[in-house]
């Protein structure tokens, strides 16, 4: 595995394995969950995003020992483009 990286500007923090993607979304969430874990937040609550997002989520909250919940979005979309959004509603 490569070396991670952790940027952190101002409350903006960039978590990176170089230019490769990450293997997959549970290795997101390790790596994601490692960088959050040494911030030492008190009570964290993970939110996750499915479908995708929850895998990642599931991986951090189980890191930091955190309640995890999910948000559910709905697709604003296009009526003569099906796949592009405009935005999006919870």
């Amino acid at each position: 595995m490569m070396s991670s990286q952790c940027e952190v500007s101002g409350r903006l923090t960039i978590v990176t394995r170089s230019e490769d993607s990450f293997r997959d979304r549970l290795e997101a969430g390790r790596l994601l969950g490692r960088v959050i874990d040494e911030q030492h937040y008190r009570t964290p609550v993970i939110l996750g995003i499915p479908r995708g997002g929850i895998v990642v989520a599931s991986e951090i909250a189980r890191i930091l020992d955190a309640e995890l919940d999910a948000i559910f979005a709905h697709k604003l979309g296009v009526p003569v483009n099906p796949e592009l959004a405009v935005g999006a509603v919870g």
